[in-house]
């Protein structure tokens, strides 16, 4: 199994069936084992294999064993045989399209995916204070966004404003990877006018966007913040429900805390 102590996995159910899934990477230095290696595919099984730094390894067997193992569930098709392929961008997608979309990413010892019927992306980071975060800031999100680090950093402190640093890019990346663009488009996302009360609600027309805080307790010794993008530009998305079921966590760990959503997106529902 990959669901070591101390790992989480999420599942996130919207009306337009998106589900989104996190697991732990670290197994305590062991090798891959074989009942997981069964739910790649033999390519990415030698892909893994020429993997000799073992962290790289261990997060790209996670992030498609998740993947794989999500989508055989979905489509009643064996992991293994679930025909994925590499996009032009460089991205694992389904061939041929199909009724699925899915993305992966991964963060310090987290490896998430999302799977949807419309066009999805995810993004996971780990919550750190960073040297550079205004510079990067300024460099690519909007000049009110990074106004709003600045404002955050001078009042709150660095681990304040590197949170909300974080739910910027992570959201702006969720929203890239639904576009199939790379990271240097960042500059032309659109501008998320984040507020600082948790589960605030924001009005939009275009894809449903979702950012969720996992607590430090979880997965310590740093918080992280996942963050999906899912439906079409320039259309709504009617994403009225939401149902949050969690996996693999221990007694009494705290549940994800809602950050931000858009109204698209719909409040949490019960835990499991």
């Amino acid at each position: 199994m990959l669901h070591p102590r101390g790992s989480i996995r999420l599942l996130v159910h919207l009306m337009n069936r998106i589900y989104l899934g996190a697991i732990g990477c670290t197994r305590g230095g062991r090798d891959l084992e074989t009942s997981e290696e069964a739910a790649l595919s033999p390519e990415e099984i030698r892909r893994a294999a020429s993997l000799r730094h073992l962290p790289a390894r261990r997060r790209f067997v996670a992030g498609r064993w998740l993947a794989r193992t999500m989508l055989s569930g979905l489509m009643d098709v064996p992991g293994p045989m679930i025909p994925i392929s590499i996009s032009s961008g460089g991205r694992p997608v389904l061939e041929e399209g199909g009724a699925w979309s899915f993305s992966i990413s991964h963060s310090g010892d987290i490896a998430v995916c999302a799977v949807s019927d419309i066009p999805v992306g995810v993004d996971v980071e780990r919550v750190a204070s960073r040297h550079a975060m205004m510079d990067i800031a300024r460099e690519f999100f909007h000049p009110r966004e990074a106004k709003a680090v600045a404002e955050r950093l001078a009042v709150q402190g660095a681990d304040q404003a590197a949170e909300l640093f974080t739910a910027y890019w992570t959201l702006k990346e969720a929203h890239l990877k639904r576009r199939g663009e790379k990271v240097w488009g960042m500059k032309d996302t659109p501008e998320f006018s984040l507020a600082r009360a948790p589960g605030k609600v924001f009005r939009e027309n275009g894809p449903a966007w979702y950012c969720l805080g996992i607590p430090s307790s979880a997965l310590p010794p740093f918080p992280y913040l996942v963050a999906v993008s899912a439906g079409e530009d320039g259309e709504g998305v009617s994403l009225s429900r939401v149902e949050l079921h969690l996996r693999f966590l221990l007694a009494g760990d705290p549940p994800p805390r809602v950050l931000f959503r858009s109204e698209s997106a719909g409040p949490p529902g019960g835990r499991e």
